[in-house]
Protein backbone atom coordinates (compact mmCIF):
# COMPACT_ATOMS: atom_id res chain seq x y z
CA UNK A 1 0.00 0.00 0.00
CA UNK A 2 1.48 3.35 -1.05
CA UNK A 3 0.27 6.91 -0.57
CA UNK A 4 1.97 9.84 -2.30
CA UNK A 5 0.28 12.94 -0.94
CA UNK A 6 2.28 15.39 -3.06
CA UNK A 7 1.32 13.52 -6.23
CA UNK A 8 -2.19 12.95 -4.83
CA UNK A 9 -1.98 9.26 -5.65
CA UNK A 10 -2.87 6.05 -3.83
CA UNK A 11 -1.87 2.53 -4.84
CA UNK A 12 -2.67 -0.87 -3.43
CA UNK A 13 -1.30 -3.24 -6.11
CA UNK A 14 -3.87 -5.64 -7.48
CA UNK A 15 -6.71 -4.14 -5.44
CA UNK A 16 -7.25 -0.36 -5.76
CA UNK A 17 -5.87 2.95 -6.96
CA UNK A 18 -6.73 6.63 -6.74
CA UNK A 19 -5.51 9.87 -8.28
CA UNK A 20 -6.55 13.55 -8.17
CA UNK A 21 -5.40 16.46 -10.35
CA UNK A 22 -6.28 20.13 -10.72
CA UNK A 23 -7.71 21.37 -14.00
CA UNK A 24 -5.64 23.06 -16.72
CA UNK A 25 -7.39 26.38 -16.25
CA UNK A 26 -4.93 29.12 -15.36
CA UNK A 27 -5.36 31.91 -12.82
CA UNK A 28 -7.14 29.78 -10.23
CA UNK A 29 -6.05 32.28 -7.62
CA UNK A 30 -6.30 30.98 -4.07
CA UNK A 31 -9.08 28.50 -4.88
CA UNK A 32 -8.27 24.91 -3.94
CA UNK A 33 -9.09 21.65 -5.61
CA UNK A 34 -12.26 20.36 -3.94
CA UNK A 35 -12.07 16.76 -5.22
CA UNK A 36 -11.59 14.07 -2.56
CA UNK A 37 -11.31 10.25 -2.52
CA UNK A 38 -12.07 7.94 0.40
CA UNK A 39 -10.76 4.38 0.62
CA UNK A 40 -12.08 2.74 3.77
CA UNK A 41 -10.67 -0.80 3.84
CA UNK A 42 -11.98 -1.38 7.37
CA UNK A 43 -15.58 -1.22 6.17
CA UNK A 44 -15.13 -2.01 2.46
CA UNK A 45 -16.44 1.46 1.65
CA UNK A 46 -15.15 3.48 -1.30
CA UNK A 47 -16.38 6.94 -2.22
CA UNK A 48 -15.65 10.13 -4.11
CA UNK A 49 -16.78 13.74 -3.70
CA UNK A 50 -16.42 16.98 -5.65
CA UNK A 51 -17.01 20.28 -3.87
CA UNK A 52 -17.10 23.87 -4.94
CA UNK A 53 -13.73 25.67 -5.05
CA UNK A 54 -15.27 28.21 -2.68
CA UNK A 55 -15.87 25.52 -0.05
CA UNK A 56 -13.39 22.71 -0.84
CA UNK A 57 -13.45 21.25 2.66
CA UNK A 58 -17.12 20.25 2.39
CA UNK A 59 -16.18 17.20 0.30
CA UNK A 60 -13.81 15.94 3.02
CA UNK A 61 -16.43 16.55 5.70
CA UNK A 62 -19.01 14.69 3.62
CA UNK A 63 -16.82 11.64 2.98
CA UNK A 64 -15.71 11.31 6.59
CA UNK A 65 -19.29 11.71 7.83
CA UNK A 66 -20.46 8.79 5.70
CA UNK A 67 -17.44 6.73 6.69
CA UNK A 68 -18.72 7.17 10.23
CA UNK A 69 -22.16 5.99 9.14
CA UNK A 70 -20.63 2.81 7.72
CA UNK A 71 -18.76 2.19 10.93
CA UNK A 72 -21.76 2.81 13.17
CA UNK A 73 -24.61 1.29 11.18
CA UNK A 74 -24.59 -2.46 11.89
CA UNK A 75 -20.79 -2.26 12.03
CA UNK A 76 -20.14 -5.74 13.35
CA UNK A 77 -22.53 -7.32 10.90
CA UNK A 78 -21.01 -5.48 7.95
CA UNK A 79 -17.64 -7.07 8.59
CA UNK A 80 -19.06 -10.58 8.35
CA UNK A 81 -20.74 -12.52 5.56
CA UNK A 82 -24.39 -11.57 5.71
CA UNK A 83 -27.61 -13.25 4.69
CA UNK A 84 -29.94 -11.94 1.99
CA UNK A 85 -32.70 -11.70 4.60
CA UNK A 86 -30.67 -9.09 6.52
CA UNK A 87 -30.25 -6.74 3.56
CA UNK A 88 -33.59 -4.96 3.95
CA UNK A 89 -32.82 -3.90 7.53
CA UNK A 90 -29.31 -2.94 6.54
CA UNK A 91 -30.54 -0.75 3.68
CA UNK A 92 -33.14 0.88 5.90
CA UNK A 93 -30.59 1.65 8.61
CA UNK A 94 -28.17 3.21 6.13
CA UNK A 95 -30.94 5.26 4.53
CA UNK A 96 -32.10 6.66 7.88
CA UNK A 97 -28.58 7.57 9.05
CA UNK A 98 -27.75 9.04 5.66
CA UNK A 99 -30.81 11.28 5.73
CA UNK A 100 -29.80 12.53 9.16
CA UNK A 101 -26.29 13.37 7.89
CA UNK A 102 -27.60 15.10 4.77
CA UNK A 103 -30.13 17.14 6.74
CA UNK A 104 -27.40 18.26 9.12
CA UNK A 105 -25.22 19.41 6.22
CA UNK A 106 -27.89 21.56 4.54
CA UNK A 107 -26.62 25.08 4.13
CA UNK A 108 -23.14 24.09 5.36
CA UNK A 109 -21.77 22.23 2.32
CA UNK A 110 -21.97 22.04 -1.43
CA UNK A 111 -20.60 18.87 -2.99
CA UNK A 112 -21.40 15.66 -4.80
CA UNK A 113 -21.24 12.20 -3.26
CA UNK A 114 -20.88 8.79 -4.85
CA UNK A 115 -20.00 5.78 -2.76
CA UNK A 116 -20.35 2.02 -2.64
CA UNK A 117 -20.28 -0.30 0.36
CA UNK A 118 -19.13 -3.77 -0.72
CA UNK A 119 -20.90 -6.60 1.07
CA UNK A 120 -19.62 -10.16 1.25
CA UNK A 121 -22.64 -12.44 1.08
CA UNK A 122 -22.76 -16.14 1.75
CA UNK A 123 -22.88 -16.46 -2.02
CA UNK A 124 -21.00 -13.78 -3.95
CA UNK A 125 -20.94 -10.03 -3.34
CA UNK A 126 -23.36 -7.13 -3.45
CA UNK A 127 -22.86 -3.41 -3.16
CA UNK A 128 -24.93 -0.64 -1.58
CA UNK A 129 -24.68 2.33 -3.94
CA UNK A 130 -25.31 5.79 -2.49
CA UNK A 131 -25.24 8.72 -4.88
CA UNK A 132 -26.23 12.32 -5.38
CA UNK A 133 -24.86 14.95 -7.79
CA UNK A 134 -22.87 14.53 -11.00
CA UNK A 135 -19.98 12.28 -10.00
CA UNK A 136 -20.18 8.76 -11.46
CA UNK A 137 -19.79 5.07 -10.72
CA UNK A 138 -19.05 2.63 -13.54
CA UNK A 139 -19.01 -1.15 -13.70
CA UNK A 140 -16.28 -2.36 -16.04
CA UNK A 141 -16.58 -5.98 -17.16
CA UNK A 142 -13.31 -7.42 -18.53
CA UNK A 143 -14.96 -10.38 -20.27
CA UNK A 144 -16.85 -8.36 -22.89
CA UNK A 145 -14.96 -5.08 -22.35
CA UNK A 146 -18.24 -3.39 -21.49
CA UNK A 147 -18.53 -0.27 -19.33
CA UNK A 148 -21.90 0.37 -17.64
CA UNK A 149 -22.76 3.55 -15.78
CA UNK A 150 -24.58 2.72 -12.54
CA UNK A 151 -25.34 6.28 -11.45
CA UNK A 152 -27.62 8.99 -12.85
CA UNK A 153 -26.27 12.55 -12.94
CA UNK A 154 -28.48 15.07 -11.17
CA UNK A 155 -28.48 18.42 -9.39
CA UNK A 156 -29.24 17.12 -5.88
CA UNK A 157 -26.08 18.41 -4.21
CA UNK A 158 -25.06 17.62 -0.66
CA UNK A 159 -25.90 20.77 1.26
CA UNK A 160 -29.19 21.20 -0.58
CA UNK A 161 -30.91 17.83 -0.25
CA UNK A 162 -32.31 15.74 2.59
CA UNK A 163 -31.77 12.39 0.87
CA UNK A 164 -29.74 10.64 -1.77
CA UNK A 165 -30.85 10.68 -5.39
CA UNK A 166 -29.97 6.96 -5.49
CA UNK A 167 -29.56 4.34 -2.81
CA UNK A 168 -29.55 1.01 -4.62
CA UNK A 169 -28.45 -2.56 -4.11
CA UNK A 170 -26.29 -3.84 -6.97
CA UNK A 171 -24.84 -7.23 -7.81
CA UNK A 172 -21.04 -7.40 -8.00
CA UNK A 173 -19.49 -10.07 -10.19
CA UNK A 174 -16.18 -11.63 -9.03
CA UNK A 175 -14.00 -10.14 -11.80
CA UNK A 176 -15.70 -6.76 -12.22
CA UNK A 177 -13.81 -3.47 -11.84
CA UNK A 178 -15.56 -0.54 -10.17
CA UNK A 179 -14.54 2.93 -11.30
CA UNK A 180 -15.62 6.15 -9.56
CA UNK A 181 -14.96 9.55 -11.14
CA UNK A 182 -15.82 13.20 -10.59
CA UNK A 183 -17.23 15.27 -13.44
CA UNK A 184 -13.78 16.30 -14.68
CA UNK A 185 -13.84 12.93 -16.47
CA UNK A 186 -16.24 12.91 -19.47
CA UNK A 187 -18.86 10.15 -19.57
CA UNK A 188 -17.07 6.87 -20.28
CA UNK A 189 -20.18 5.41 -21.92
CA UNK A 190 -20.62 8.26 -24.42
CA UNK A 191 -19.78 6.79 -27.83
CA UNK A 192 -19.79 10.10 -29.70
CA UNK A 193 -16.04 10.60 -29.16
CA UNK A 194 -14.58 7.45 -30.71
CA UNK A 195 -10.91 8.30 -30.21
CA UNK A 196 -11.46 9.27 -26.59
CA UNK A 197 -13.47 6.15 -25.79
CA UNK A 198 -11.07 3.82 -27.57
CA UNK A 199 -8.23 5.29 -25.55
CA UNK A 200 -10.02 5.13 -22.21
CA UNK A 201 -11.33 1.60 -22.81
CA UNK A 202 -7.82 0.40 -23.63
CA UNK A 203 -6.52 1.92 -20.41
CA UNK A 204 -9.25 0.42 -18.24
CA UNK A 205 -8.92 -3.09 -19.60
CA UNK A 206 -5.17 -3.33 -20.18
CA UNK A 207 -3.55 -1.76 -17.11
CA UNK A 208 -3.25 -2.92 -13.49
CA UNK A 209 -6.08 -1.60 -11.34
CA UNK A 210 -3.77 0.67 -9.32
CA UNK A 211 -2.49 2.41 -12.48
CA UNK A 212 -5.87 3.10 -14.07
CA UNK A 213 -6.74 6.41 -12.30
CA UNK A 214 -3.56 8.24 -13.31
CA UNK A 215 -3.52 6.75 -16.82
CA UNK A 216 -7.18 7.65 -17.36
CA UNK A 217 -6.75 11.25 -16.25
CA UNK A 218 -3.70 11.58 -18.50
CA UNK A 219 -5.80 10.29 -21.44
CA UNK A 220 -8.50 12.88 -20.78
CA UNK A 221 -5.90 15.68 -20.66
CA UNK A 222 -4.39 14.40 -23.89
CA UNK A 223 -7.63 13.95 -25.83
CA UNK A 224 -9.80 16.84 -24.70
CA UNK A 225 -7.90 18.71 -21.94
CA UNK A 226 -9.01 19.05 -18.34
CA UNK A 227 -11.62 21.77 -17.93
CA UNK A 228 -12.33 20.84 -14.33
CA UNK A 229 -10.55 19.18 -11.43
CA UNK A 230 -10.61 15.40 -11.77
CA UNK A 231 -10.52 12.48 -9.36
CA UNK A 232 -10.64 8.78 -10.23
CA UNK A 233 -10.87 5.77 -7.94
CA UNK A 234 -10.56 2.19 -9.20
CA UNK A 235 -11.39 -0.91 -7.13
CA UNK A 236 -11.39 -4.66 -7.74
CA UNK A 237 -13.90 -5.80 -5.08
CA UNK A 238 -12.84 -9.43 -5.42
CA UNK A 239 -9.27 -8.51 -4.46
CA UNK A 240 -10.04 -6.39 -1.40
CA UNK A 241 -8.82 -7.88 1.88
CA UNK A 242 -9.69 -6.68 5.40
CA UNK A 243 -7.54 -3.91 6.81
CA UNK A 244 -7.84 -1.22 9.46
CA UNK A 245 -6.75 1.50 7.01
CA UNK A 246 -8.99 4.44 6.13
CA UNK A 247 -7.43 6.84 3.64
CA UNK A 248 -8.67 10.28 2.61
CA UNK A 249 -6.90 11.48 -0.53
CA UNK A 250 -7.18 15.25 -0.94
CA UNK A 251 -6.84 17.43 -4.02
CA UNK A 252 -4.71 20.09 -2.35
Amino acid sequence: MRIEHLKRTFSRPGAAGGHIVACDTENRGSNRNGDRILLDFADNFFAISDSSDRNPESSAKCLLSFAGVMQDCHGEQLNKRIKTADLENLMLGLALQSEAILSGMKGNALCTFTGIRILKMWKGMKGILMHTGDSSLYECAPGNKRITKLTKSNFWMVGKTDRFYQIDLVDIKPDVLLLLATDGIPDLTNTSGDNYNNDTNRIIFSHPVEEIPQKLIEAVARQCSLNDDAAVLSVLPGRIHPSDRRILLEGG
